[in-house]
Formats: structure tokens, C-alpha cells, sequence
């Protein structure tokens, strides 16, 4: 028992150095851009800008309000007698170590919830951040529906899209990509977007992720396909990444340089942002298109 406590106050603890690690960022990203917009998160119908002290530990407290609720409501579904409130039912358990568990599976679970936008939000102002903004734009709630917002991208119009979803796709399919960046304001298809980001920070990024990735980037026809990695991957998984045209990145909070992010040395908005960057110019999925175009040609010639 003590083991399994040890190891969710380890989870606890992580998960509330990574909120102050991704929040710097977050507010770091909006300052650079500040120039050209402004962007706020909003609580209890209330716009508050992301530089506001004490923001990011409201959102991190609302969503643990919430997971106290469900984790409630589960308990209720078994037939129990449980109280309303997650203080009264901790009062009812028998001892402190009980409690501490409960208060631990609640807090990591409201930060599951939590890091998913967290991370979309950190990815969207990091493409700002590196591109030319064209006009002044607002963002009401960062972790809500965003405005779409033009940009230049190495002297080329590019629309910058949150979310979307895309209905026509090659297979007929429709899919929700965490961002895309497309040639025009108008329709999303296979013909106008340029590039798509997406975050895994739920699930492992295995060799099925992969391939369900590779699919949707053959199916979006797509230049430059990113997938963000919250946890590290495997050299095999790299590779293999590689090889499909996929550009995968390992979110850095969760790297070696995890102990420059939190002391404040670095800031992880600014230096996702580079390597966010630099992996989108590649265009290594149209590299690989290519390459599979060219193979198959000379088949055809033997």
C-alpha cells in the first residue's frame, strides 16, 4: 500500500511541475505575440488573459471540483450510501492514509483533463510565435473555439485552424486535427491544407498509433504531418516514424532538460516553438510521397 501511495504522490507532484512549466510557457508564447493579439482562458464565463497571476492554479482547481464530482457519482453507481461532497466523504474514511490516496487519485485525475488543452493551447500560440501575423486577432478562451488567424509562413498566406473539423478528406472521412494550417481561408480539403499537428497526450504512442496517423495524413494529403509526443518514445518508434514520413517529437518538459523548465533556466513555450518549427519546414510526408511515387514508377518499368 505504501509503495502505490508513493508512487501517486509522485504522479501529483509531477503533474503539478508540468502546470507551471506549460503555464510559463503559455504566457511566454502570448507576450511574444502580444504585439498582434491577445489571448485569455476563460472561467466561470469570464475572459481572463493568461498573464493574470494565479489563472492557471483556477483552471487546475475547477477540474479538480470536477473530477471530486464524477469520482462521487462512480461510487454512488456501486449502490453505496455516499455523501454529497468529496470533504464529507473523506471525513467518513477510517484513516489519514485513505484519505491522502482519494486526494491523490482526484488531483491526477482532474490533471488527465487538464494537460490535454493545456498542451493544444501551448501548440497554437508556439506556431503563431514563429510565423508573421497578419492582423490584429483575439482569443477569447484559449482552451475553447479560436479564431482562425492568417498568417505568413516564409512569404506564403497561411490560415491557421483549431479544431476544425474537415469533411472532405480522400476517403470521405471526417477528421478533427488538434491544428491545421491550410493555403486559404475557404473550405478545408485535401487540396488546401498544407500542414496538421497533432498531441498524443493520452495515449502511448505506439506502432498502431503510427499507422493510424500515417492514414489520416495519406487521407488529409497532407505536406508536413506532426505528432507531439507528451511522454518519451522509443528509438523503434522514432524510427518508424521516420520512415513513414511522420515527424515525431518528444515534448521536451519530459526530457533531460525537464530540470531547466522547472528551475526557470528555460522556457519549454519558446523552445517547442523552434523545434515545432523547424520540423514543419521539412514537409517530410510530401518527401515521402514522392519517394513512394517514384518507387512505384520505376515497378512499373521493370
Amino acid at each position: 500500500m505504501k509503495k502505490i501511495d508513493r508512487s501517486l504522490e509522485d504522479r501529483v507532484r509531477e503533474s503539478a511541475e508540468d502546470l507551471r512549466a506549460i503555464a510559463a510557457g503559455i504566457r511566454c508564447l502570448s507576450e511574444v505575440i502580444g504585439h498582434k493579439g491577445t489571448v485569455a482562458i476563460k472561467i466561470d464565463g469570464v475572459s481572463i488573459p493568461v498573464s493574470t497571476r494565479g489563472v492557471f492554479t483556477k483552471l487546475f482547481e475547477i477540474q479538480v471540483d470536477r473530477a471530486s464530482l464524477a469520482f462521487l457519482d462512480q461510487l454512488k453507481n456501486t449502490g453505496q450510501g455516499i455523501p454529497d461532497s468529496l470533504a464529507a466523504y473523506l471525513e467518513n474514511l477510517s484513516d489519514d492514509e485513505k484519505r491522502v490516496k482519494v486526494k491523490n487519485l482526484v488531483q491526477i485525475r482532474a490533471w488527465k483533463k487538464l494537460k490535454g488543452s493545456l498542451l493544444e493551447g501551448l501548440v497554437f500560440l508556439s506556431v503563431l510565435s514563429r510565423r508573421e501575423l497578419l492582423h490584429h486577432f483575439s482569443v477569447d478562451d484559449l482552451f475553447g473555439p479560436v479564431p482562425t488567424v492568417q498568417v505568413l509562413n516564409q512569404g506564403f498566406d497561411e490560415f491557421i485552424w483549431c479544431r476544425t473539423k474537415i469533411n472532405h478528406t480522400a476517403s470521405g472521412l471526417g477528421a478533427t486535427p488538434d491544428l491545421t494550417a491550410t493555403l486559404t481561408d475557404g473550405e478545408i480539403n485535401q487540396s488546401t491544407i498544407s500542414s496538421v499537428i497533432e498531441s498524443k497526450y493520452h495515449d502511448k504512442v505506439t506502432a498502431d498509433v503510427l499507422r493510424g496517423q500515417f492514414g489520416k495524413a495519406y487521407d488529409l494529403h497532407v505536406n508536413s504531418y506532426t505528432i507531439i509526443s507528451y511522454r518519451p518514445v522509443s528509438e523503434t518508434v522514432k524510427k518508424a516514424a521516420e520512415a513513414l514520413g511522420l515527424d515525431l517529437i518528444e515534448f521536451q518538459l519530459h526530457t533531460k532538460l525537464r530540470p531547466d523548465y522547472l528551475c526557470g533556466k528555460r522556457n519549454i513555450g519558446t523552445d517547442f516553438a523552434v523545434v515545432l518549427e523547424a520540423a514543419q519546414r521539412k514537409n517530410s510526408f510530401l518527401a515521402k510521397m514522392d519517394m513512394a511515387v517514384m518507387e512505384a514508377k520505376k515497378k512499373l518499368l521493370i
